[in-house]
């Protein structure tokens, strides 16, 4: 199950190598209306390469990232994160994980948040808590280990050395890609969704994140503050 939810994730960053983000997709609901949001426990898939450029998941650095990532949401106050729920049930976990991740790539592929139904168990865990909206949040990305940027970059001057300069391959010393969906669970549907895709950037570094999430909820719930 682990590997083909990590599949998934992968779809998602597929073709997109710069800083990226989006214009964020909304249905027409008033950001005013989206207030005393509970926060569905982010996922996170961080990967440490430490030989070569070989990225190998790492739970340990995925559990900081996503205690990261709830720390920085709660300090938002546009929306505004007042409840949080965490599933402790591992089949529950399993399928809310699921939902959430076709539910985001479905948005991410149209482009649109139109006619994106959330999932009865994702509605019910939102309601549960006496909320209307809940936010759920995915966090990607890969950093190195101590020495690996410096040997991979000394191996990329080598080969471009022994070419001509006519190949030389820099590597990406880290990634950092952040998903944002909020759900209407009264109405059983996505009502907006955003990215962040920052490489070079650290997925551990706090400051990053909060800079993604400016990026991420920007103009829709900042209108003057972008």
């Amino acid at each position: 199950m682990k590997n083909s939810l990590i599949i998934s994730i992968i779809l998602l960053i597929i073709g997109s190598t710069s800083c990226t983000s989006l214009h964020s997709l909304h249905s027409g609901v008033s950001p005013e209306e989206i207030t005393d949001v509970v926060l569905i426990e982010p996922l996170s898939y961080i990967s440490l390469i430490e030989k070569g450029n070989r990225a190998q998941h790492h739970d340990s650095l995925s559990d900081v990232s996503r205690e990261l990532l709830t720390d920085v949401l709660r300090m938002r106050s546009r929306p505004q994160i007042t409840a949080f729920q965490f599933p402790e049930d591992t089949l529950v976990y399993k399928e809310i994980e699921q939902d959430i991740q076709i539910m985001l790539m479905i948005a991410e592929h149209q482009q649109n948040v139109e006619n994106i139904r959330s999932s009865q168990t994702l509605d019910s865990l939102i309601l549960s808590s006496g909320k209307r909206y809940g936010m759920v949040a995915v966090s990607t990305g890969f950093t190195r280990g101590r020495g690996n940027y410096g040997k991979e970059v000394a191996k990329g001057v080598a080969v471009g050395v022994l070419t001509l300069g006519m190949y030389s391959q820099a590597p990406i010393k880290n990634r950092s890609d952040i998903y944002i969906g909020i759900i209407d669970a009264r109405e059983s549907r996505l009502v907006f969704y955003n990215r962040s895709q920052q490489p070079e950037q650290d997925p551990l570094d706090h400051l990053v994140l909060l800079d993604q999430l400016h990026d991420i909820f920007g103009v829709y719930f900042n209108p003057s503050n972008p």
